[in-house]
């Protein structure tokens, strides 16, 4: 069923370059490039739900607030399947568990894992450093990022 709705899609959008960009792909190449596009959508798609599923294994286990008169800082990465860009985001939360900042973006490049949830971090501290707060604890998904900054 998904193929079929991207094929009817790859149609369509196929038809709209042709009508206001005078250009278009083939029938062939159309089909090629509409496979390609489900496929990337499915595998991201499957990064996704395995990062929920994880991010869910951990709200089990229970994310404790820092002590009274702390804040504390979390991080996280999401890094697409085969893309050329990631997200990251990071929460500081008080010791009643209230979000006190919080970011979100986007960022350009492809790297590993552990490269990008180290970049999220240090987005979250940059951020917290920009605010004028001072980071009690830090809680990231990457156990090599917390032993390399010990």
């Amino acid at each position: 069923m998904a193929r079929f709705v991207m094929v009817l899609w790859g149609i369509w959008f196929n038809r709209n370059q042709l009508l206001h960009n005078k250009c278009g792909r083939d029938p062939g190449e159309l089909v090629l490039w509409v496979a390609g596009l489900l496929e990337e959508f499915q595998g991201t798609n499957k990064s996704i739900l395995s990062s929920i599923s994880s991010a869910s294994a951990v709200a089990k286990e229970g994310r404790h607030p820092p002590p009274l008169g702390y804040l504390k800082l979390n991080t996280d990465a999401v890094v697409p399947h085969g893309g050329n860009c990631f997200g990251i985001g990071a929460v500081i939360r008080d010791s009643e568990g209230k979000v006190v900042l919080a970011l979100s973006k986007f960022v350009q490049g492809y790297f590993s894992v552990e490269v990008c949830e180290a970049l999220a971090l240090r987005e979250g501290l940059s951020l917290a450093k920009q605010h004028g707060l001072s980071i009690g604890w830090a809680e990231v998904d990457v156990k090599c990022c917390v032993l390399r900054l010990r």
